[in-house]
């Protein structure tokens, strides 16, 4: 193996890491981050951009994780879902105070950033 081959190497092996890391530290924002289909839950928030699932093969629960994770790195904290056709597609808000994750604090169309477990 070259000196060439190994440096490589070493550095796609750092960006991979580097990469991991970026994804776990933002785990908790992405969990609290609310996703609504009701416009009027997001009416005091400021509109960031465009969100969407990456694929139609994705199961329900992957899709709005895929919104939530867009969202955050938008710097937002609410998904408004605009479509649940082919692809899941929205918009990231980010709002102040935030809304709250379980849904309580927003309208019926609030979904729970996680599924409340089975008694």
């Amino acid at each position: 193996m070259t000196a060439r081959t190994t440096a490589i190497r070493s550095i796609a092996l750092l960006a991979l890491a580097a990469g991991l890391a970026a994804c776990g530290s933002i785990r908790p924002q992405v969990e609290a981050t609310v996703v609504t289909a009701v416009p009027k839950d997001v009416k005091r928030c400021t509109a960031l951009g465009a969100v969407m699932t990456h694929s139609t093969e994705t199961t329900r629960t992957t899709g709005l994780n895929q919104l939530r994770e867009q969202a955050v790195q938008q710097g937002g904290n609410t998904v408004l879902v605009s479509s649940y056709a082919q692809s899941t597609t929205g918009r990231a808000f980010a709002c102040d105070p935030p809304l709250s994750p379980d849904g309580r604090s927003a309208t019926a169309g609030a979904v729970p950033a996680a599924a409340p477990a089975a008694p």
